[in-house]
């Protein structure tokens, strides 16, 4: 399903993959309506590149997610720390 070469996926399989991990959720459609335009490039598959921004009416582009932009989007908040009345993170607990 991800073009190793590229790490691009096609927004539909993304769609699929992401609302079958988080079935069930109450906010699922709001997230990824929010992510989407974080993670998105647009591929052309007639001169095999990858743009980052498009016109958004232009037909040659393919609108595909791009896996490297979602584990940079991840990572963020795994290694950022979040402050809720005290600064707290993620992986905060001694229990091992």
């Amino acid at each position: 399903m991800i073009d190793d070469e590229r790490g691009l996926v096609s927004v539909e399989i993304f769609r699929k993959m992401f609302f079958t991990f988080f079935k069930g959720e109450k906010f699922a459609f709001l997230i990824f309506d929010m992510l989407l335009p974080l993670i998105i490039v647009f591929y052309d598959e007639v001169n095999d590149i990858v743009v980052e921004e498009c016109e958004p009416n232009d037909a040659r582009f393919k609108p595909t997610v791009r896996i490297e932009l979602l584990t940079k989007f991840i990572d963020f908040f795994n290694y950022y720390p979040v402050k809720m009345n005290k600064i707290k993170y993620k992986n905060d607990s001694n229990f091992m």
